[in-house]
Formats: structure tokens, sequence, C-alpha cells
């Protein structure tokens, strides 16, 4: 999934998912749903919403059951991971159509998006490797493995900080 500010990905939209929460503009896509810009309406918080639209039509019959079932106890996992290095799962709703997870927004672009614009300063490159070995250290002590771990699903938050995301369907 990448997440990013590009013109091209973005999509204006707005729209109430639930009667909690408001879906503005795409920040992003990959290949099981986008990612939205979005706001919980009783806090006002800023948040990120991964949608998994046209999930159906990849998976049909009982099959799209069970792998609802399964993104449902992967995102609990993921919930359940304890690292300021790991993006936060705020909610998640598999019976609305499409299923969506509530995020955490990291405001800070994505790691790909510094490697294009060039070699990063090396202080700083080992400071994102210590805080990516910090956060996989805590999701495989929640028993959660990252199987696509990419510069698009490494994240900053607004001060610079590593947030891994895009556990997809692993476990």
């Amino acid at each position: 999934m990448v997440v990013g500010n590009s013109s091209q990905s973005r999509r204006k939209a707005s729209s109430r998912l639930a009667t909690r929460y408001k879906q503005d503009e795409c920040i992003g896509s990959g290949g099981l749903g986008r990612v939205w810009r979005g706001q919980h309406l009783s806090t006002g918080r800023q948040i990120a919403i991964k949608s998994y639209e046209g999930l159906e039509s990849l998976i049909r019959g009982d099959n799209q059951q069970h792998v609802l079932d399964r993104l449902q106890n992967v995102v609990r996992q993921q919930a359940s991971v304890d690292s300021p290095f790991v993006i936060r799962v705020i909610d998640q709703d598999i019976e609305h159509q499409p299923p969506y997870v509530i995020f955490e927004l990291a405001h800070g672009g994505n790691l790909r998006q510094l490697l294009n614009e060039g070699p990063l300063e090396p202080g700083f490159a080992i400071g994102v490797f210590t805080q990516i070995a910090h956060g996989l250290r805590s999701a495989h002590q929640a028993g959660v493995i990252h199987r696509d771990l990419k510069p698009e699903n490494i994240l900053f938050d607004s001060s610079g900080n590593v947030k891994i995301t895009d556990f997809g369907l692993t476990g």
C-alpha cells in the first residue's frame, strides 16, 4: 500500500462512514483497497480509513466470510501491539460494505518518498532502522508478523518517528 501526498493518488470525496467517521480524500491505494484521510466526528481527530474496496470481487463464495474473519482477527492482533513505532488501530467494521479499518493518521509521508529525494543522512537512517527494529520486535512479541515490509509501509508521524503499517492479512 502506498500512502503519500501525490496529487495522482488524491481523489476528493467526503462522506460519512457509519455515524462516527467522515471520509475525505484518498491518500493512498494498494492491492486490497484505498486509504482515506478522515475525521472522527465526535472528537474531531484526524484519522486514516483503510477501505477494503473490491474484496468481494477477488474472493468468492464461502471464502469471503473466512477472509473477513481472518481480517478481523489480524486487525485485533495488530491492535494488541503496544509500540510507538507501529500504527495504532482505532476501530474496524468488517460488516460494512466495503469493510474498513480506522488507524491513527501519520502526517509525515513514507520512507519511499524520502528515499526518492536522495540518500538519507546516516544518523537519521540509523534512527529509522532502530525504530523499525523496535516496532517489529513488539509486533513479533504480540504474535504479529509483517510479511510485506517495504519503504511504502514505513510511515512517519509529524515528529519524524516511524509508524509501521499495512500488516494486511498476515498473522
